[in-house]
């Protein structure tokens, strides 16, 4: 393994191995499957071996066997010259607490010759007749700011007068353990002007220095969610609510934490627009954006997914828009409620909706995948009468009859308004009227 550590701060105690019994720190038993792997250097003690016997949030306990190589005194001399190891030992920390120096060690031999004695706590001597031995060390740790990167175990074969036989005596053990996750973390900042409107700021961090937080998920208790490293969001009503927060860091881990907010008043009587999903059949992977007006209340929605915007009295655009295919795919349909009544019901991908203070409108998008694609209207207000003709077949709509403005000259005209109007998604083919005017 070798004595260069990295750049993370480490604890390092050279010292004899001493008789404390282990498991003062309670660690907790681990599997093979869990365990992390420890490496023994086998190229040059083949008969070395170790493994992690207990891993806790807080300690961890290795187990080793060294097997001596060379079980001779100075030049053969007898008795009373001794064999023994010298032992060293590091464990590399991470995180606002590393290199407070509170890294606790325990550790024994248990058939170490019974001569054993113990001197200070960093010179142990021991009597082991150049005979095999199994010992084990316990680390343990402040597990609310440190976590442990990996450990490093060194024993050294010598003789009586701390003389090494040989340039190679040095047995080697080391365990890597798994990163740990990111710390999830934010803040909640009321708004000045609503009482209602709360700003979140993701706050979260990695205790590894080149690991980044890469994305995070936010929800509330009241139904809403959104992503980015700050998210706006107005609650309708008085009350207090859970706000969560999940973080996924550049490993791919992840960490979630909650708050709960509470809100005192709301401004403006304001109303809220959920925006659900249902896919038919409902493990079809087709996703769609969710939009109220130009916001963004649900990212790549499958089935069952939904996403709500609270927002001031007035007209708002609810939208889908295809993510991973197009809308000539589906049949659709919009059906909304408003305060738990039917509103309307179209074959479309966007609608407007009316909301007053205190409403609640839900409108749910069913997009029905289909063998044959279907027509799907696209916006062609504005637009000259041929680009209007490619837009319509690029959406598998076919161009039907066509009103013209009599007083106004053909080079003015531009699409007015059409027959399906835009946003509609009907079937295959079906031919769009379109009136032409200035």
């Amino acid at each position: 393994m070798g004595w260069a550590r990295r750049s993370s701060l480490a604890v390092v105690v050279a010292m004899w191995i001493s008789c404390v019994p282990v498991g003062w720190f309670g660690p907790s038993p681990v599997s093979a499957a869990t365990a992390p792997a420890c490496t023994a250097d086998t190229t040059h003690f083949p008969s070395d071996s170790c493994s992690v016997t207990a891993l806790t949030d807080h300690s961890m306990t290795e187990s080793f066997t060294t097997v001596p190589k060379y079980p001779t005194c100075q030049n053969g001399a007898p008795d009373p010259c001794t064999f023994e190891m010298f032992g060293q030992f590091a464990l590399s920390m991470a995180g606002p607490g590393a290199g407070a120096d509170d890294v606790k060690i325990s550790g024994s031999c248990p058939d170490a010759d019974a001569n054993m004695t113990f001197t200070t706590p960093t010179d142990y001597v021991g009597d082991f007749n150049a005979e095999p031995q199994t010992c084990s060390i316990t680390w343990t740790w402040n597990a609310a700011t440190e976590f442990p990167l990996d450990s490093a175990i060194n024993m050294t074969e010598e003789d009586g007068e701390a003389i090494t036989d040989s340039p190679m005596a040095d047995h080697t053990f080391g365990v890597t353990l798994p990163p740990p996750g990111p710390v999830a973390d934010f803040t909640a900042t009321p708004s000045n002007s609503d009482p209602g409107e709360f700003t979140f700021t993701d706050k979260s961090y990695s205790v590894i220095s080149n690991v980044t937080i890469k994305h995070e998920a936010w929800s509330t208790s009241d139904g809403d969610s959104g992503t980015g490293k700050t998210w706006d969001h107005t609650f309708a009503a008085i009350g207090t609510y859970q706000v969560d927060l999940t973080v996924t860091d550049s490993n791919g881990k992840t960490a979630s934490t909650s708050q709960h907010v509470k809100v005192t008043g709301v401004g403006g009587g304001s109303a809220s627009i959920s925006v659900k999903e249902a896919l038919s059949p409902v493990g079809d992977q087709g996703r769609f954006d969710l939009y109220v007006g130009t916001k963004l209340v649900k990212a790549s929605a499958g089935d069952g997914d939904h996403g709500v915007a609270h927002v001031t009295p007035g007209r708002y655009l609810v939208v889908q828009r295809a993510m991973t295919v197009g809308l000539t795919h589906y049949g659709i349909r919009l059906s909304c409620t408003k305060n738990g009544r039917h509103d309307f019901t179209t074959a479309s991908y966007g609608a407007t909706v009316k909301v007053s203070a205190g409403d609640a409108e839900v409108c749910t998008f069913t997009d029905t995948r289909s063998t044959a694609n279907h027509c799907d209207v696209p916006q062609l207000a504005g637009r000259s009468l041929p680009a209007a003709k490619r837009a319509l077949r690029a959406a598998d709509c076919a161009v039907g009859k066509i009103h013209r403005h009599k007083h106004a000259k053909p080079s003015s005209l531009v699409v007015r308004s059409t027959a399906p109007q835009a946003f509609a998604v009907t079937k295959a083919r079906r031919p769009v009227s379109i009136v032409m005017g200035t």
